[in-house]
């Protein structure tokens, strides 16, 4: 009888002595179907709440699965591998010291070119050059807007290329201008490195790199105290 009670289909009249009375049958109908529609929308929520849940940690878990670290210690490997990265990148930054700098428009100045062609982004964060071949392969890159390069402002000790800000390529060598080098989709890793290069970015003072006059000036300045000393022992 309790249950009838809390269900609403009988209520309890005090007296002498103690009776019921029922709910009539279409009231009493209409309350238990409102209840069980109750019940089924608070089922409802449940079910979703457990289902985002669930989701959601299938994604976390797959996306921890696919994080992948790659060490590359093979010269030629590793330069294929930057090859396709740079032909199919929508977006590159990269921070290395002259070193590095050197090396990647050695091997990469023609995937750069035509990536900066079709549209790509480019920007650079890396240390003043002495090599002539270098500053003439930078005077042709600065002439697509798409590419953009800023001095740093204290010595670069470290090399890093983010592609696309899903795919980051760290050396990891002592000689930062060659491998090993470790390449890594790893969203830490990937966060830690377009952060860096946020800072440096804004930080570092601009320098005006398609006027080249001072680094060729320098280049002629050293041939030219080469020559007086070679001169000098000739003498």
């Amino acid at each position: 009888m309790a249950t009838l009670e809390n269900l609403g289909l009988v209520e309890k009249i005090i007296a002498k002595p103690i009776s019921y009375k029922a709910t009539p049958l279409k009231e009493g109908s209409l309350m238990l179907l409102q209840k069980k529609s109750k019940e089924h929308r608070i089922l409802q929520k449940k079910t979703k709440s457990l289902l985002n849940g669930d989701q959601k940690k299938n994604v976390l878990i797959a996306h921890e699965e696919n994080t992948q670290f790659t060490i590359t210690s093979e010269r030629k490997l590793f330069v294929k591998r930057l090859e396709k990265s740079f032909a199919e990148a929508k977006t590159c930054e990269m921070i290395f010291p002259a070193a590095g700098l050197h090396f990647t428009l050695f091997h990469f100045f023609q995937v750069l070119k035509m990536a900066l062609r079709e549209g790509a982004k480019i920007r650079i964060i890396t240390e003043a050059t002495q090599c002539a071949s270098t500053s003439k392969k930078l005077e042709i890159l600065k002439k697509n807007p798409f590419f953009e390069i800023k001095l740093a402002s204290s010595p670069i000790n470290f090399g890093i290329i983010l592609f696309d800000n899903k795919q980051v390529n760290m050396c990891i060598s002592s000689n930062l201008a060659e491998v090993p080098s470790l390449g890594t989709n790893n969203q830490q890793f990937v966060e830690a490195a377009k952060m860096m290069f946020k800072v440096m970015w804004s930080n570092d003072q601009e320098r005006n790199m398609r006027n080249l006059e001072t680094l060729t000036q320098l280049e002629e300045l050293q041939k030219s105290n080469i020559q007086n000393q070679q001169l000098k022992q000739i003498s």
